[in-house]
């Protein structure tokens, strides 16, 4: 039904559809025969066996027959109500070494296939065993979406989503938010998937009442609506109460806490004491009450801060392990955190793992209005009620390709780790908990400016589960003006990259940007037109305006090189997990303030002018933006350097960004540079992405989200070669940032699709002292201090030289 009581149950944020969205068929069967049983496998460590036991309503014979991994008959026999057998050399389930039993039982003529794992998940100390190893939680949610399809994912879409899922490492999913269909837990099994299976109960709506209307706990604590509550609850158990690969039941999802879901808590301990509870509703209970949190397993949380986490994992108060059923929230360009959680995965033991949030961008294609077939999100169907493009945040795109998010996911989540370089020894991780090193190969190499200069034995067959192993090697012959760096590249059995880390052991001391003159080639001449300086060389010819203190024009060889003036900017295209600080950003003036001079001189020596002055950045009504103090130097081959020194205003927000864009023609295409690569990269979101030498077409340097904003940062780049007409080379004393990408931030930031974006006029060269971090603050905390661009004060120098 469309609108029903269930209506107010499914509040999830998805497109939401009706109708019939899974397959349903009609069978004939034995009224009198096997409605419902129940397996357990429990383990004994000890003896390496595993026992089935089964149990059933059913009054009549039950014949049963065991077959082993490999298809032989293990065990058959007879039984009624309930049988067990006891499996001697028991291969028992876990998520990376998925090994299935085959169990036939008849009755009454009627065969029914289970596929048996055995497998069991304990809690001790806070930490999650299974089949006494310790494990974590590498997971992701995952949503019923697909832009054709909707919500109608069939058997092989799910196939096709957990190979990817597994090439990204990840071995956890959360059926987020509802049970799945049953070909899904199937899969699951047989690919190896921790799964938290959860209730089709999703209230959140109730936070849109007016006034002390909006109470989460309403639907939770009313008892008119337990009835409901634990009708749906039990029958997202009992159906898939056989499935190895569910460890976990999830009572609801953002649907408050009370006495409905206490009593529903209760219900599904007792029809199932084998797996853990989770409900993460119970971390804002009503305070007026004694709540009972008896029959949950784990502190769980959306969103955490990293502070929390910490608090959580360090008191000794908390008896229960600690876990984020969402985190990272990876919408559009980010998430930019992942590093920082999987770091403290790592420390504490009691933080079990995570969940991001999540697998799919939410899209769905429509004709727009030349009949051209498009992706359209929250408010493109003609809805007045939409989250807009709120969903669209997952790790890979509608069309299932996948972001420099899910790389940087696949490399962070590596299943040997590059742990730690200390004098001259490496230190290597295996991460899985069953597996050793030996379904994969690697390359170890030590490399100085992105060169490798020696590769390093490395055997990782015997490196065991949860264990390092350490290697030395020989420091090469550097000067303190290299960067030096210990690459991993893992490999699978096929050649095929899965992940790759990077150490950097080294980094260059600063050196002094110096402009180098030649008193052989003649002086520049200086002309002026109002607020305008023509600078002109012996073929070159650059117009210089004090006002802005940007160039409006750069001509070498008679060419002109830029379609538009540069300028000096603060402003990036937002990111969606700007979301929350964009309009401060406005308000602050930085997407529409303007550059004014205060005082200006011009300095004209035999192979050099330059151009020192004082600029405030301001708009009507609100204090200074930014004071500069900028020196701008061309000498006689054309160099330009750029002198910064920079004050920001009082009180003002984190900046977005500094730097100085180049409208380049279009026929600069390729950028070769010394830095973090191939992916994007920033300050908090580099994994994907290693330091190196890179070369790519511009083509290959923009991430076309569907909703356009900030991509294509290049990260702590050394040096950077930009290629068309000539050759633009960009140098600084210290690592800075750049992009090369076809749209400027004022048209990412004016699209409301990728569609939406103007046909492409130029090639926008960004040259940034220093970008905002990513984070994802769009569901999530804000970004961590390290990762925010708060200077109050800076400095910064660059160079850019042209060669022919």
């Amino acid at each position: 039904m469309k609108w029903c009581v269930g209506t107010y149950f499914e509040d999830q944020d998805k497109f939401r559809t009706t109708g019939i969205t899974r397959s349903v068929y009609l069978v004939t069967r034995e009224k009198a025969g096997i409605w419902d049983y129940k397996i357990e496998t429990p383990v004994d460590l000890a003896k390496q066996t595993g026992t089935l036991s089964f149990t059933t309503p059913y009054e009549g014979e039950v014949s049963y027959t065991l077959f082993d991994p490999q298809g032989n008959q293990l065990l058959a026999g007879t039984g009624k109500k309930e049988f067990s057998l006891i499996i001697e050399d028991c291969a028992y389930w876990t998520a990376e070494t998925p090994t299935l039993y085959t169990l036939i039982i008849e009755a009454k003529g009627e065969y029914i296939r289970e596929k048996i794992g055995f497998r069991e998940f304990t809690i001790q100390d806070r930490v999650l065993y299974l089949n006494g190893q310790p494990i974590k939680l590498y997971g992701v949610n995952h949503h019923d979406s697909h832009p054709d399809l909707g919500p109608s994912l069939l058997k092989s879409d799910y196939y096709e989503e957990m190979l990817k899922m597994k090439a990204l490492h990840m071995n956890g999913i959360r059926t987020a938010h509802y049970p799945k269909s049953p070909e899904f837990y199937e899969l699951a099994d047989e690919m190896g998937f921790y799964v938290i299976s959860e209730a089709d109960v999703e209230s959140h709506g109730v936070v849109n009442l007016v006034g002390a209307s909006a109470d989460y706990n309403l639907m939770a604590r009313d008892e008119q609506f337990g009835p409901i509550i634990m009708d749906r609850i039990i029958r997202s158990v009992i159906p898939f109460q056989n499935r190895p690969s569910i460890f976990m039941w999830s009572m609801q999802n953002e649907s408050g806490y009370g006495v409905n879901y206490e009593q529903a808590q209760k219900k599904v301990r007792e029809l199932d004491p084998t797996r853990l509870i989770h409900n993460e509703r119970a971390a804002q209970p009503d305070l007026f009450r004694e709540n009972d949190f008896s029959n949950l397993d784990v502190i769980s949380r959306m969103y955490s801060s990293f502070e929390d986490v910490v608090r959580y994992c360090e008191s000794s108060a908390i008896k229960k392990p600690f876990m984020q059923c969402e985190y990272a929230h990876a919408m559009g360009n980010g998430p930019g955190d992942l590093a920082d959680y999987f770091q403290l995965m790592e420390k504490y033991p009691s933080f079990i793992g995570g969940f991001v949030w999540e697998w799919a961008d939410h899209a769905m294609y429509l004709e727009d209005e030349n009949g051209q077939r498009v992706l359209g999100y929250g408010g493109d169907f003609g809805e007045t009620l939409h989250d807009s493009n709120f969903c669209v945040d997952g790790l890979i795109f509608p069309d299932r390709s996948l972001t420099s998010s899910a790389i940087e996911y696949r490399n962070i989540h590596s299943p040997i780790q590059l742990k730690g370089v200390k004098n001259d020894r490496i230190t290597l991780r295996n991460i899985q908990s069953f597996l050793t090193g030996t379904a994969f190969s690697a390359e170890l190499s030590i490399h100085v400016n992105g060169e490798k200069r020696s590769d390093l034995p490395i055997d990782l067959t015997q490196l065991a589960p949860l264990s390092e192993v350490e290697i030395s090697f020989e420091y090469p012959q550097v000067t303190t003006a290299d960067y030096v760096t210990v690459d991993l590249i893992l490999f699978d059995n096929q050649g095929e990259i899965v992940a790759r880390q990077q150490k950097m052991i080294q980094e260059a001391k600063e050196e002094t940007t110096i402009a180098i003159c030649d008193l052989s080639i003649p002086s520049l001449r200086v002309r002026q037109e109002q607020s305008y300086y023509k600078v002109e060389g012996t073929d070159f010819s650059y117009t210089f305006n004090a006002r802005t203190g940007s160039f409006e024009q750069l001509n070498v060889d008679d060419e002109a090189l830029l379609v538009a003036p540069s300028f000096i900017h603060i402003w990036r295209a937002p990111i969606d997990n700007d979301r929350h600080i964009t309009s401060q950003w406005r308000q602050a003036g930085y997407e529409a303030g303007q550059w004014n001079v205060i005082a200006m001189d011009i300095i004209e020596e035999a192979t050099s002018v330059t151009f020192r002055g004082s600029y405030r950045l301001g708009m009507p009504s609100i204090q200074h933006i930014l004071v500069m103090d900028l020196t701008v130097t061309i000498d006689n081959f054309g160099e330009i350097q750029y002198d910064f020194d920079v004050k920001k205003g009082n009180n003002l927000p984190d900046m977005p960004r500094f730097g100085v864009v180049f409208p380049l023609k279009k026929a600069f295409n390729k950028a070769k540079y010394l830095g973090y690569g191939p992916y994007d990269s920033y300050i908090d979101k580099h994994y994907a992405s290693h330091f190196g030498q890179h070369e790519q077409e511009i083509s290959a340097m923009f991430e076309n989200y569907l909703k356009p904003q900030e991509n294509g940062n290049h990260w702590k780049t050394v040096k950077a070669d930009i290629i068309g007409p000539v050759m633009y080379q960009i140098t600084s004393p210290k690592p800075f940032n750049f992009s090369f990408i076809p749209y400027s931030a004022t048209e990412l930031t004016n699209a409301a699709h990728s569609y939406d974006l103007p046909e492409i006029s130029g090639h926008y060269l960004t040259i940034d002292y220093k970008q905002n971090g990513i984070g994802s603050y769009s569901c999530g905390p804000y970004l961590k201090e390290k990762y925010r661009f708060n200077d109050e004060q800076f400095k910064w120098t660059f160079a850019i030289k042209v060669s022919r």
